[in-house]
């Protein structure tokens, strides 16, 4: 009886929830209408924004100006009426309570941050760039408060943009055309839909466009990319029906993949800005591509409540990035990166909830904010059911598109939808850092009369979780599975089985979060770039140069704190006891290797595999364990020659999961990664001698 009454007011709460949903079509309260003007060669805009009011009953306006910006003129229903403009705000008190009036604002100024020419590290996907306009190109944020914005309230947008000619203006929204007017390019935009901010960018684009059910793809490229146009519209317009399918119809008219003068990775509504070189790689289109057009639906279309945590990377890696591999049988190998990343780069001093995550500008908030909260995600699926899981996404959808939500509204729908708590799941999960360490112990195997009995403890380390945790026996030809729920120190189990077993695996699908042990994670370039302190040796015969391949590549993996020197610089001690990165070969070419049954070094070349590298004019980066300390890492350059071992650096921190990397003539010909050495959650029992039970 309990049962019955708890699903039906649940049933009754999901009428209600899905009743209370807002029309996506619910009017904003601000209309700003924007009239721009760009001057790249002097990296100033010039602007006017008339916002109108309608149904505010308010005495006074704030909005969010950058402080680089000078206000020329500010009047309210053409009247010239007193601001403040005090370390970018902007506070307008109005001459009577107003429901509705049309504020106009003159300003002007000069954006110019410097975008990074030379590119090495890039865990910081924007480089630090919010505004900036130039010859090169003009990008200008939501963050860069190119315009008067007023947080508190969402807003639609009608823009018009006047930049030199031949540069092509794109932001939110429907284009409404591109014309040439007195020797310039004029772009107009509407964004009728609210938006929580407003992009702006322009470049020397060519436009090309397709129609898919209603929606539009187009791409706005230089004419270096044309050739790659059709591939990206017919590959957006399949990423569009996929996902309208799975989650509702898509929120805007169009979407455009606009190419940036420097590499960005960035999902706007209604567009995603790529960096011009990032376009060209072939993989892109497989992989960020759908993750930005997933951005559409998840961040862009339902918002995220910034005051409480950052979502919508962990749901849009999982639906798009993940999703595309688990289509493929790749999921289990996928989900084992995310931990091996964790364990790579993420520990106590440094690890933070995935609540608090509000955006990616390095390498562990990127493993936090995408990795662990795609697994979050993934566990709630595996919680949930497959069919609630993506009917609880619609719903979402449904009720909130064009609202922004927290984590603690993901907990109510799906808590509505299952009939079930999820407050132990979000805790420790959402709100609490860390993860846990799980480990088998003393598992014993007994003869029974009609086979044998498999016993044994679920042991973890505080802080100890609740999960639910698979274990999986392999016994003779056939194998079984059961389901363990784990809670404290020790949860102990029993398993039978009618043959002898040879292998005992918990969580053998990589279901849980958890940290992994040492040993099962190899030695990769994420567990260099998560080190502490490094010390660089450079090989003598490399010289000066050789110091200055050191210094670039210290940078582009985004090394902490390092120490650089040549071979004979620094003594047994440190180099014991420290993470190390070689760059070229050493003189004593035996020591280091021995433990790698994979790589030998000789002293004209290196054998990987089983194939011997001399002559073929390869270069080689790779991180083994430390011959004297396996507390830390031995990570190895071989360049081929100087100028490639230059050309090389800033692709190597690309590769962060990788244990090896060959390229030959500076293209990756191989890459991959070490075996592990054990698990303690998998036990295995030697086949018995012959003539014995």
């Amino acid at each position: 009886m309990e049962k019955v009454w708890r699903n039906t007011c649940a049933t009754l709460a999901m009428a209600t929830w899905l009743m209370g949903a807002c029309p996506a079509s619910a009017q904003p309260a601000l209309q700003h209408d924007l009239t721009v003007r760009l001057e790249p060669l002097e990296h100033r805009l010039q602007a006017t924004d008339v916002v109108t009011l309608s149904q505010l009953d308010v005495s006074s306006l704030d909005f969010d100006l950058a402080q680089v910006l000078n206000i020329d003129r500010l009047a309210f229903n053409g009247q010239i009426v007193p601001y403040s403009f005090v370390n970018g705000r902007i506070h307008v008190p109005l001459p009577r309570y107003s429901e509705s009036g049309r504020l106009r604002i003159d300003y002007g100024g000069i954006f110019n941050d410097a975008a990074p020419e030379d590119l090495l590290n890039t865990d910081n996907p924007g480089f630090g760039v919010t505004g900036t306009i130039s010859e090169r190109g003009t990008m200008l944020l939501a963050g860069a408060q190119w315009y008067p914005a007023s947080w508190d309230a969402y807003a639609s947008y009608r823009i018009t943009v006047d930049a030199p000619k031949g540069l092509v203006a794109v932001t939110s929204g429907r284009p409404l055309g591109h014309v040439f007017e007195a020797g310039r390019t004029v772009s107009r935009w509407v964004a009728e839909h609210p938006l929580q901010g407003l992009p702006l960018v322009a470049g020397p684009y060519d436009v090309s466009s397709l129609a898919f059910d209603g929606v539009t793809a187009a791409t706005y490229f230089s004419k270096p990319l044309q050739p790659l146009s059709d591939e990206y519209l017919k590959a957006t317009g399949k990423y569009l029906q996929f996902y309208q399918e799975l989650f509702g119809d898509y929120p805007y008219e169009q979407f455009a993949v606009v190419e940036n003068f420097f590499p960005t990775g960035y999902g706007f509504p209604s567009f995603t800005l790529i960096g011009g070189r990032v376009l060209a790689l072939p993989f892109i289109i497989h992989t960020s591509l759908g993750h930005e057009i997933a951005h559409c639906w998840w961040g862009n279309g339902v918002f995220v409540e910034p005051s409480q945590g950052n979502w919508s990377e962990g749901l849009t890696t999982y639906v798009s990035d993940y999703l595309f591999k688990e289509r493929r049988g790749e999921g289990r190998i996928h989900r084992l990166q995310w931990l091996r990343n964790y364990a790579s780069l993420v520990d106590s001093t440094n690890d933070f909830p995935v609540a608090q995550f509000k955006r990616r500008n390095d390498a562990v908030t990127k493993v936090v904010g995408y990795d662990k909260a795609a697994m979050v995600f993934h566990m709630l699926r595996q919680t949930v059911g497959d069919e609630t899981f993506w009917q609880v996404l619609r719903d979402i959808y449904s009720r909130y598109r064009f609202k922004a939500i927290a984590w603690s509204d993901f907990k109510a729908a799906f808590e509505l939808r299952a009939g079930i708590s999820l407050e132990p799941f979000f805790r420790q999960w959402v709100y609490q850092a860390g993860a846990p360490r799980l480990a088998l112990s003393r598992v014993t195997v007994t003869p029974t009369g009609s086979g044998y009995d498999i016993r044994g403890t679920v042991i973890q380390e505080k802080p100890f979780y609740d999960l639910q945790l698979k274990l999986t026996l392999a016994a003779g030809k056939h194998s079984m599975s059961q389901s363990l729920m784990v809670s404290g120190p020790r949860t102990p189990f029993l398993m039978s089985a009618n043959d002898r077993p040879h292998q005992l695996t918990a969580d053998p699908d990589v279901d849980v979060f958890r940290r992994l042990a040492p040993e099962e994670v190899p030695p990769t370039i994420n567990a260099l770039k998560g080190a502490p302190r490094v010390t660089v040796v450079v090989a003598r015969d490399l010289g000066s140069d050789g110091l200055d391949i050191a210094k670039r590549l210290s940078l582009a993996l985004g090394l902490k704190q390092v120490r650089i020197g040549q071979e004979g610089d620094f003594g047994a001690q440190v180099l014991a006891h420290s993470d190390l990165l070689l760059v070229g070969k050493p003189s004593n070419v035996d020591v280091l290797f021995n433990a790698n049954a994979q790589f030998a070094l000789q002293k004209g070349a290196f054998m990987l595999n089983g194939r011997n590298y001399a002559g073929t004019r390869s270069s080689f980066f790779g991180v083994f364990p430390h011959p004297d300390n396996r507390a830390y890492v031995l990570g190895c350059f071989f360049p081929d020659n100087l100028s490639d071992g230059m050309a090389l650096i800033a692709k190597i921190p690309h590769y962060g999961k990788y244990s090896y990397l060959v390229f030959k003539t500076r293209i990756n010909q191989i890459k991959g990664t070490w075996a592990a050495e054990a698990s303690p959650l998998v036990v295995r029992w030697a086949a018995p001698s012959k003539g014995k039970p």
